[in-house]
């Protein structure tokens, strides 16, 4: 039987798209990435989903579309629909879909050239929960709203994997301030001969009226994220972040500050088994306060946080866990044991748990009036300072206005770990202790 020749697109391309679609798929070996700094409504998911279904289709393998958070993968994509009312799945072609997964979310297709056969995977995923895919082969990835995900996605999941299959990546955002989107689309940009880079405003599409964005701004909407929204403005902080003015008027704060010997090392948790757990470490010294590192991750015990701890050979003064470090938890021998006495088990000493917090408003302009005086180390505490200038309160789309309550993402466990510091700051010791003869003395104090 003759097989009908397909034509992709299903998607009607708006003229910009269509000419980046034209470069994509013009030269193979060139488009190894791209991305798109486009302002909202530019139709950049969309554009980006139909790019992975043709490349799906043309060569089998596994494709990952990333969205920031795992939640929002159903109701953004798997049951999006367009303004014209075409939901987002029927861009795959029907005649060459094998199977639709509801519960994980992916789609499986035919082979095109053997529809007997099992072609492409494309898997919609959370950015959140990365690190449960680490290990499976990838020949394509877009990583959706880039400048929201968490900053290590690429470096640690995505390269390592589309180097070994030597796949392709798009990312595509809305700039939310300078951060790790807007260094990779910097960077690619700098190799035009190589990579494939777009920045589209409103001043070039003409998406949206002058009348209906002075509308909004007569509604209220900030001006700031207005800027951001529809003119891909990258200055300023975050609109909307907690600390991201404080962290922006400090940026000299961010250098190599390295451990210091002379001084304990206090760690502040955010406990998460299942969920993430974070994990500060710092130094007080004098007034300042010196953050020497930070570690994150999800899906182990105790057992292997306390590892952690113990092999980067810091003398420690006081662990400080939140108020669920009283939590009982079922140990291995099925006994109701609490976090903090389970890591007192496994080596811990001097643990502190704290009471909880109910006024979230008050402690977030306690951690403020505080950052003047931090230091961050710029290689090791990368992705929890990038955390702390993202973390920012909720935006109701409806009321056009930001929510009184923190939301709830990435950033969060890095945060909640570092407001537990105004707690503790009142009982640290300052003074420099007597160094043994062995003991490393060389400290580093360069700001760069």
């Amino acid at each position: 039987m003759k097989q009908k020749e397909l034509k992709l697109p299903l998607l009607t391309l708006r003229k910009y798209q269509a000419k980046l679609w034209a470069e994509w798929f013009a030269n193979a070996n060139k488009n190894k990435r791209m991305s798109l700094e486009w302002m909202r409504r530019a139709g950049k998911d969309l554009f980006c989903l139909n790019i992975m279904i043709a490349e799906a289709l043309r060569e089998i393998g596994n494709y990952w579309f990333i969205l920031p958070e795992s939640q929002q993968i159903r109701k953004a994509i798997w049951e999006g629909i367009t303004k014209d009312g075409v939901r987002y799945l029927e861009f795959f072609p029907e005649a060459l879909i094998l199977k639709k997964d509801e519960t994980t979310m992916t789609v499986r297709l035919k082979d095109p050239k053997s529809p007997n056969k099992v072609g492409s995977i494309v898997s919609f995923v959370g950015g959140d929960r990365y690190d449960k895919r680490v290990g499976a082969g990838l020949k394509g990835a877009v990583v959706s709203e880039h400048s929201l995900q968490k900053p290590n996605l690429y470096d640690l999941a995505l390269e390592p994997m589309l180097k070994e299959t030597g796949g392709w990546c798009i990312f595509n955002y809305t700039p939310r301030g300078q951060n790790h989107a807007t260094d990779m689309f910097d960077y690619l940009q700098s190799k035009p001969e190589k990579y494939v880079v777009s920045k589209l405003t409103n001043d070039e599409l003409h998406l949206i009226s002058e009348e209906d964005i002075n509308e909004e701004r007569a509604r209220g909407k900030p001006e700031e994220l207005i800027q951001q929204e529809y003119y891909c403005s990258r200055e300023g902080a975050l609109v909307g972040s907690y600390y991201g003015d404080m962290l922006k008027r400090y940026i000299d704060h961010v250098g190599k500050y390295s451990y210091d010997s002379g001084y304990p090392v206090h760690t502040l948790w955010d406990l998460g088994i299942s969920d993430s757990m974070a994990i500060w470490f710092l130094q007080f010294i004098g007034r300042d306060i010196y953050i020497i590192d930070y570690y994150e991750n999800t899906g182990y015990g105790l057992g292997h946080y306390a590892s952690v701890l113990q092999g980067k050979g810091y003398m420690y003064a006081t662990h400080h866990l939140p108020h669920d470090g009283r939590k009982r938890e079922m140990t291995t021998s099925e006994k109701a044991v609490t976090i903090e006495q389970q890591l007192k088990n496994l080596g811990l000493e001097s643990i502190r748990v704290h009471e909880a917090r109910h006024d979230i408003y008050g402690l977030i302009q306690r951690v403020r009036t505080m950052l003047s005086r931090c230091y961050f180390d710029k290689e090791k505490t990368r992705d929890g300072y990038e955390a702390l200038k993202q973390y920012r309160r909720e935006f109701d789309e409806k009321r056009n206005r930001f929510r009184d309550t923190p939301l709830h993402d990435w950033t969060s466990h890095a945060a909640d770990a570092f407001s537990i510091l105004p707690n503790i700051e009142s009982s640290v010791v300052r003074k420099r202790r007597p160094l043994k003869s062995k003991q490393f003395t060389g400290s580093i104090r360069i700001r760069v």
